[in-house]
């Protein structure tokens, strides 16, 4: 079977889906086991963690043909960019670094937030992770394909972005457990716009030979940003008094600025119908000569 930019992109969005899913199980399975003791989820989830990587080494097959493997290996970063257009990846990579940045210090700091604003333990904020996680399944695994085809990749990214910077902000201000679940959906619905059309974007931007490459720094790129967005989140959390009203604005507004500069990175980002129109105002008037 000859794999087309499409076929990709639909599986980037089954792959994110899984991601859902696990999401959805995780913290429902941490949950129960949290009341074992502190530590199961954590031994559990390294025996699965073990598992996992067994079950990849034996089971999953070279997808990389010889000649694209060779090819692949030419080329760096700069090539890349280049092959896309000079801003095409960069606003991409950019856009999903502050995104993932802003979500990982919400995910980072949740379970003190929650704690300390409703009383939640390991169980409830268990079952509100497993409620994100259901609403991202559902969306990723059969409504986004339906939603590129209505509106493109790009307005979902900014509708993506707009809806989680909105509700990140609105986080802190709630006082219920309803408006924390408002939070919550608009957050899931945010990021399950965003995260795989962005990746989607991203394999779109280069030839089949370097997809892997690109989604590769994409995974760097969210790493990176899963490793700063945590240690601002609890820095910024650490600023704000155990006994104001006012406890977790700090951190989700700064989350919210964070998610506006990716909103504005988001509008530069160019779809392959947007890149065409200016190469074909360039071939048009040699046509006509």
């Amino acid at each position: 079977m000859i794999w087309t930019c499409a076929h990709t992109c639909l599986a980037l969005r089954g792959t994110v889906a899984a991601f859902g899913l696990g999401f959805v199980f995780g913290p429902l399975i941490g949950g129960v086991l949290s009341r074992i003791s502190p530590e199961a989820p954590f031994f559990f989830a390294a025996a699965m963690a073990a598992a996992n990587a067994t079950a990849l080494y034996f089971l999953l097959p070279e997808s990389l043909s010889h000649e694209n493997r060779s090819e692949a290996r030419r080329g760096g970063i700069a090539q890349l960019l280049e092959e896309s257009g000079s801003w095409q990846l960069g606003a991409v990579l950019a856009t999903y670094f502050f995104a993932t940045v802003s979500f990982a210090m919400m995910t980072a700091t949740f379970s003190l937030f929650a704690a300390h604003r409703f009383g939640f333990d390991a169980w409830h904020t268990g079952l509100l992770f497993g409620y994100v996680g259901v609403i991202g399944a559902v969306i990723q695994g059969g409504l986004l394909g339906r939603l590129v085809k209505l509106f493109g990749d790009k307005p979902l990214v900014v509708t993506g972005t707009a809806i989680f910077a909105a509700s990140v902000c609105y986080f802190p201000l709630g006082h219920t457990v309803a408006s924390l679940i408002i939070a919550s959906t608009g957050i899931a619905v945010g990021n399950s716009l965003l995260t795989p059309t962005l990746n989607g974007l991203a394999s779109k931007s280069v030839k089949a030979s370097r997809q892997g490459r690109v989604l590769g720094l994409m995974a760097s790129v969210a790493s990176l940003a899963r490793i700063i967005g945590p240690v601002l989140g609890g820095t910024l959390l650490g600023l704000d008094s155990d006994s104001s009203a006012h406890y977790g604005r700090t951190p989700y507004w700064t989350s919210s600025a964070i998610m506006l500069i990716a909103l504005g990175l988001a509008f530069t980002v160019r779809t392959g119908e947007e890149n065409a129109q200016p190469a074909a105002r360039q071939i048009e008037p040699e046509g006509r000569a």
